[in-house]
């Protein structure tokens, strides 16, 4: 709906990306949702973003007592967010 607005009032508003952005605690299927082009690129918002905050902490580092991102709270939201294209 708000990229149709903007198309009816091209002659006096440029067109802005419509952008949403998520906490943390977002999940894939808020993503796939707000992204989804059902009928034409309108009814999808043109970029998704995640505000991802994840603390340092001992159980994230690997066998030699350094950092692992496949340990942190990242490498799932890496893993759930893959194939996302926007």
């Amino acid at each position: 709906d708000i990229h149709r607005y903007q198309a009816e009032c091209r002659a006096f508003m440029r067109r802005v990306p419509l952008l949403y952005t998520d906490a943390d605690m977002g999940s894939s299927l808020v993503a796939r949702y707000l992204t989804c082009e059902l009928e034409n690129e309108d009814d999808a918002v043109d970029a998704f973003g995640l505000n991802v905050y994840s603390y340092c902490d001992e159980q994230y580092l690997d066998s030699k007592g350094k950092d692992n991102f496949r340990y942190s709270p990242y490498w799932t939201i890496h893993k759930q967010f893959k194939h996302f294209s926007k």
